[in-house]
């Protein structure tokens, strides 16, 4: 028989909740992320076939609307991004090059994120989930040194739209395969999709650099 009453029984059992839940909520599982389906056998065998032995300076700001901002962030994680592929020879930014790369980068979008600001979930300390829609990617394009505002381009776009839930349940939603709490920009499968997207334009861009790849296809 219990020496505890049951209300006695509920505060310990919320108790032990509490004491799991809340670490890992501390490490970062307070946050959560769907993350993007897995490649196919095939596909993935494609990308590992595929090296462009091209190097890529990327160009440091964003397109706007047309108009360049010097907001390095977004230029910073193509470069991240570009290297995480291991598609090309060398990515690295345009400044670091003696001289000229075979290509130049630039990201052509601003992908926002999302601006939703979880009020209920803060009130609640994170009792009361905020689940809000989120896209993540670096659209860009790849040209010819020199050809800044003329000239042929491959407009390379992966963008991924998924959810992102923040609060107590995102600690439980984190233990399901397709849910991530890291950066998803860090995640394989996002770099998978990333990669791929490049991959289908290999023809386009060994074409713009005049550097086919022995036995491509």
């Amino acid at each position: 028989m219990s020496k505890f009453t049951k209300k006695e029984e509920a505060v310990l059992a919320a108790v032990a909740v509490a004491l799991v839940v809340i670490p890992l909520g501390l490490a970062g599982g307070c946050g959560t992320t769907t993350r993007p389906g897995r490649i196919t056998r095939k596909q993935r065998a494609l990308i590992k076939a595929t090296r462009l032995k091209l190097t890529v300076g990327v160009e440091k700001g964003v397109m706007v609307q047309g108009k360049k901002y010097e907001w390095t962030a977004y230029s910073d994680g193509l470069l991240a991004e570009l290297r995480r592929t291991g598609l090309f020879r060398r990515v690295d930014r345009l400044e670091a090059f003696d001289s000229p790369p075979d290509l130049v980068a630039r990201v052509e979008e601003a992908i926002p994120g999302s601006a939703a600001i979880p009020f209920a979930t803060g009130i609640t300390l994170g009792l009361f989930p905020t689940r809000v829609q989120e896209r993540w990617g670096y659209p860009f394009s790849l040209r010819r040194p020199g050809d800044d505002k003329a000239g042929p381009r491959v407009n390379i776009r992966y963008v991924y739209t998924g959810h992102s839930t923040l609060g107590w349940l995102a600690v439980f939603l984190n233990a399901l395969p397709n849910h991530t709490w890291h950066g998803l920009q860090d995640d394989p499968r996002f770099i998978d999709h990333f990669a791929l997207e490049i991959v289908r334009n290999r023809k386009e861009i060994e074409a713009l650099a005049g550097k086919p790849s022995p036995g491509g296809n």
